[in-house]
């Protein structure tokens, strides 16, 4: 079964009070559509030390919410990817890019359910372009999805912290 990123994973979806943003619409948790008369212009609802990670199919940036916005922490790469590959089977006709993005949504998954583990933080924002977020979201162990407040389908992996601040919001 392929991940789509408009469906929501169940887990994710029984999760009461969540927000979950795909391409094109902001739901929550259970399903339905969000309703809000007007959108919420701070980030305080996010406690401290909420966990922020903004990826691509390349790179990662992550961020701990702090007083109502967003401290950097520091940046993910793909490492060795020659000597891993992706999660499951790969098309016959991928491209090697494919093929190291793929790779590299399974290292974010399995950083994100080694902090976890380790206790790092109690609640998680993923924010990733659609593809990313697709191929990451199967990955992700219950521990990390139990701890996901919310998803946003999104490419901002370049974008500066006020807009991702401002994504954050809506």
């Amino acid at each position: 079964m392929t991940a789509d990123p408009v469906h929501l994973n169940t887990a994710i979806r029984r999760r009461a009070g969540r927000r979950i943003a795909g391409p094109d619409r902001t739901r929550a948790a259970s399903g339905h559509a969000a309703a809000s008369k007007e959108p919420d212009m701070t980030l305080r609802h996010y406690r401290d030390g909420t966990f922020v990670v903004v990826a691509s199919g390349e790179a990662a940036k992550t961020f701990h919410m702090r007083n109502g916005s967003l401290q950097h922490a520091e940046n993910w790469n793909a490492v060795n990817l020659e000597d891993e590959g992706p999660s499951g089977k790969s098309p016959p006709d991928a491209s090697f890019k494919d093929i190291d993005e793929a790779t590299f949504s399974k290292q974010i998954a399995r950083r994100l359910f080694k902090l976890a583990h380790a206790g790092k933080f109690d609640q998680l924002v993923l924010m990733a372009d659609p593809r990313t977020l697709g191929e990451i979201r199967p990955l992700l162990h219950q521990e990390v999805t139990e701890k996901l407040v919310l998803e946003q389908a999104k490419t901002l992996i370049n974008a500066p912290v006020d807009v991702i601040e401002r994504s954050l919001r809506h």
